[in-house]
């Protein structure tokens, strides 16, 4: 008998402890980098963090970070005329909110930070990673010739309900 080894008469099955498995809830979604689809997976993300216990303002910090972040893949990863595509990926469990959204385009750096306020409005842009560090608690860009990808976290439910 396999797992087992006898003692006399009497076999005794082996068994490793039972650990507790956290529980895990995954978002993804993979869609074309269009306007449209940004609005859309925001939704499904906020709804996505509702459903698994997150409130109020880390609903909306999650959504508007996402938004921000599906929308520099937009406006700054493929060249005009070319399509492409993103992926937002969350996970959620008992200590951590994590969002990744991912392009397989090519990083464009930000115009400086503090343009005049009667500047042009493509002097006015490059505060988006601005506002995404604001709204998460940590975040973290990695961009190569393969693409690039955000990570942003935050504290899950227990801090919230504090």
């Amino acid at each position: 008998m396999a797992g087992t080894r006898r003692e006399g008469r009497q076999a005794v099955k082996r068994t490793s402890p039972r650990v507790p498995c956290p529980r895990i809830d995954i978002f993804h979604r993979h869609v074309p980098a269009t306007a449209a689809e940004v609005s859309a997976v925001r939704h499904a993300l906020e709804q996505w963090a509702s459903a698994n216990g997150c409130t109020g303002d880390t609903v909306t910090s999650i959504a508007l970070a996402a938004q921000e972040a599906m929308a520099n893949v937009v406006d700054h990863a493929y060249p005009a005329g070319h399509d492409g595509s993103m992926a937002v990926f969350g996970t959620v469990d008992a200590a951590t909110v994590m969002v990744t959204v991912s392009d397989l385009g090519r990083w464009n750096p930000a115009e400086p930070a503090r343009p005049a306020v009667d500047a042009p409005e493509q002097q006015r842009r490059g505060r988006g990673l601005m506002l995404i560090d604001a709204l998460c608690e940590h975040s973290g860009l990695i961009s190569d010739r393969f693409g690039t990808t955000l990570r942003m976290r935050w504290t899950t439910v227990e801090a919230d309900a504090a």
